[in-house]
């Protein structure tokens, strides 16, 4: 078992702790923090800033902000510091931010770019479009810019974000990225990639015209996700190897970041936030690669209605479209069973998921904090215990039971620490 010491981090505004010092004394006494995470803004160099995609100069789709003048993201590191805290960067890679260059967004297998698709329902990252994890100048800009800012700046480490693909609820870009970068990436990673193609585009195409009694048969079969798809597909190992190589790409891709960072700050603690553990491989994570990859990981678990109630509704609403006669009811419970979900008591209709705004909807979900424990379960299981694990929770919107209950369950489940999105569940600020 790892023996790290326990790190309780939270995500911070620089410019808020520049001019509030005095909440990082509050927050050490209340919780011991001593770990902050700042996203910018960041001031880069001409030379970085020429290799972004975006040919904005003031942002780069949700993770990397940039300015003129970043005299309050440097105050707050000297802040952090002075009080012993250990200071992380973060930015987002490859979802969010092709929009701004469209030319190097995600394709799917039939070579249609992500932003030709109509909105679906749930949906909710659908309106910020993936980066090709193949593409060299975005792959080069990504890594400049994580060179600099760990060069430039006094950051102990970072905890990437967005290093993934789209969460499924966006099921199209589940056939992506089929682009010739990607094709030829695919080779050099061993894989097959016609055959993979073949297979991807044939399941999918049996799923959405299989029907209701062949769904209802899967679930009379207790069928796991990956044993459903390859029961639906002709060639299940070329539907595996595809999923696998999307995850190899972002695993590459990954190696190389860290390998580049380290050279420039070999003291440099790179780490990587990951997704939930039952629908990584969908969005081309798998847990045991970034534990070999990272020197530490962030389960990322508070956006349970985003990345995973929303994936949930919108895979049982497409099986209702696609299967005449299955009810939203079958739809959702198989759709449970494929996810492992069944039996945490999670409702028998959309409607009882609370989606649309999860700062209201998430706390009314009364299988929330069961389902985040089995989550933090899984997450350690899967890392292994060779890499720290710092899963991230809500420490606001939740009620404070939920968080405290969650704690727990991250210290039982092995976990060496926890990181909070918010505090306003876990002590009152008398400054806000």
């Amino acid at each position: 078992m790892n023996t790290t010491p326990t790190v309780i981090g939270i995500y911070g505004d620089a410019n808020a702790i520049a001019n509030d010092p005095g909440f990082l004394d509050l927050a050490q006494a209340e919780i011991g923090l001593n770990r902050i995470i700042f996203g910018g803004p960041f001031k880069l160099s001409p030379e970085t800033l020429a290799r972004n995609p975006a040919h904005k100069g003031q942002s780069h789709g949700h993770g990397l902000g940039l300015t003129d003048d970043d005299t309050p993201l440097r105050r707050a590191i000297d802040e952090a510091h002075r009080r012993g805290i250990q200071v992380w960067h973060i930015i987002s890679t490859y979802w969010a931010g092709a929009e701004d260059a469209p030319e190097r967004m995600a394709r799917d297998l039939r070579g249609r770019r992500m932003d030709e698709y109509p909105r679906l329902p749930y949906a909710d990252e659908q309106w910020s479009y993936t980066f090709c994890p193949s593409n060299e100048q975005t792959n080069a800009w990504f890594e400049a810019a994580q060179v600099e800012l760990a060069t430039r700046y006094e950051f102990d480490g970072c905890a990437l974000t967005h290093h993934r693909f789209c969460h499924a609820a966006f099921y199209p870009e589940l056939l992506a990225c089929g682009c010739p970068s990607c094709a030829e990436a695919a080779g050099q990673l061993g894989y097959d990639f016609a055959r993979m193609k073949t297979a991807a585009l044939r399941t999918a195409d049996v799923l959405q015209h299989a029907s209701a009694a062949k769904l209802r048969r899967a679930a009379s079969l207790g069928l796991g996700l990956w044993d459903f798809l390859q029961w639906l597909g002709e060639d299940g190992g070329g539907l595996v190897d595809w999923f696998n190589f999307r995850a190899d790409c972002m695993t590459r891709n990954l190696r190389r970041f860290r390998g580049a960072v380290r050279a420039a700050r070999p003291d440099f603690a790179f780490g990587s936030d990951t997704h939930f553990p039952s629908l990584a491989l969908l969005v081309g994570h798998r847990y045991r690669d970034f534990a070999a990859v990272c020197d530490h990981i962030l389960p990322l678990l508070p956006h349970v209605a985003i990345h995973c109630l929303d994936v949930l509704a919108a895979f049982a609403t497409a099986l209702t479209h696609w299967a005449d006669g299955l009810s939203e009811a079958e739809a959702l419970q198989l759709v449970y069973q494929l996810f492992g979900y069944e039996n945490l008591g999670l409702p028998p209709d959309i409607a009882g998921l609370h989606l649309g705004n999860a700062s209201h909807g998430e706390p009314q979900v009364a299988a929330l904090s069961d389902l985040v424990a089995s989550e933090l379960v899984k997450a350690r299981l899967l890392a292994g215990d060779g890499v720290p694990s710092y899963p991230v929770i809500k420490g606001a919107v939740w009620d404070p039971h939920t968080v405290r209950r969650l704690i727990d369950a991250a210290r039982e489940a092995g976990h060496t620490g926890v990181v909070f999105q918010g505090t306003a569940a876990l002590f009152e600020n008398p400054r806000s």
